[in-house]
């Protein structure tokens, strides 16, 4: 996993892994502020754009539970 990444960006990632891998989709917005105590959703996407830029995950834009990381760079946590 990139050094470059906050702590906050690192369990998002490792979250949205794992849930992948369990339940076969991607975790919606609300479920990632879940799994980080937030109650908002703003700083959900500000996590995903950065983690999209470092090319981590792909993001389709408007689509329900449209982030991806099996089609992006492999990382272990």
């Amino acid at each position: 996993m990139p050094d470059s990444l906050t702590a906050q960006q690192k369990r998002v990632l490792v979250f949205l892994k794992s849930y992948e891998k369990r339940h076969g989709m991607a975790p919606s917005q609300r479920e990632i502020a879940a799994h980080l105590k937030s109650s908002g959703r703003s700083g959900v996407r500000k996590h995903l754009v950065a983690l999209e830029r470092r090319k981590l995950i792909s993001v389709r834009r408007g689509v329900s539970r449209g982030t991806s990381t099996s089609l992006r760079r492999s990382f272990r946590h």
